[in-house]
């Protein structure tokens, strides 16, 4: 690469010493034996001087060549600090933030053996509007649909687990020693003329129920 414009003057500069002691050496050389003592004395001390010269020009240059040659330093690499391990209060508070799943829903119809036109339509348009609205809950077993015939010996006990008096859409949440929480949707009997009120009715009470948290079980 060839030098910059400030590179080359500093050169030229710099060549100017030897280029003079070359010319002193030259005229000294040929004119010797015709110099006087005092003119070989001033010659050799132009020389010496033009000698002093070069090197003091030389040793000012020699630094910056020292810095040219090394170049900008790399910068230094940056080490992050390590993350503070969660200490054991911090790790039980984290795993209380975990939501709990909620209990599953199961909507119970229940029915009797003998049983009249209204009574099977309201069992059909309640399965039909749990299966199309709630589809996702269904596969996820956030929501069961669960026909009974209360008069079965084994479903028996339905009758008093939620004080039945007829046909029934139930919603419940159930445990062991019987349901936790429930809820009759008696208006269903009111809509049996109009699927899309019946749909919207069902709807939103299975949608609230769910999203309902369950009841805390006493100890």
């Amino acid at each position: 690469m060839p030098p910059c414009p400030q590179c080359s003057a500093n050169n030229l500069f710099s060549m100017w010493p030897v280029l003079l002691a070359a010319c002193v050496l030259l005229v000294v050389w040929q004119q010797w034996p015709r110099l006087g003592l005092l003119a070989r004395a001033g010659a050799i001390i132009v020389g010496l001087g033009a000698v002093g010269v070069m090197v003091a020009i030389g040793g000012a240059d020699r630094p910056r060549d020292r810095m040219a040659s090394a170049g900008t330093p790399a910068p230094a690499s940056v080490t992050r600090p390590a993350e503070p391990s969660p200490t054991p209060e911090a790790a039980t508070s984290r795993d209380d933030a975990i939501p709990v799943a909620p209990e599953p829903v199961v909507a119970f119809y229940f029915h009797r053996t003998v049983r009249c036109h209204g009574c099977l339509q309201a069992e059909e348009w309640a399965r039909r509007v749990v299966e199309d609205a709630f589809a996702a809950e269904l596969s996820a077993g956030l929501i069961t649909w669960s026909p009974v015939n209360i008069e079965q010996p084994a479903d028996a006990h339905f009758v008093a687990d939620f004080g039945l008096t007829g046909p029934s859409l139930v919603l419940a949440r159930m445990s062991e020693a019987g349901p936790a929480e429930y809820l009759k949707l008696d208006a269903v009997w009111e809509f049996l003329d109009d699927y899309g009120r019946f749909a919207e009715y069902v709807a939103g009470e299975v949608a609230s129920f769910m999203a309902a948290s369950p009841p805390t079980p006493s100890h």
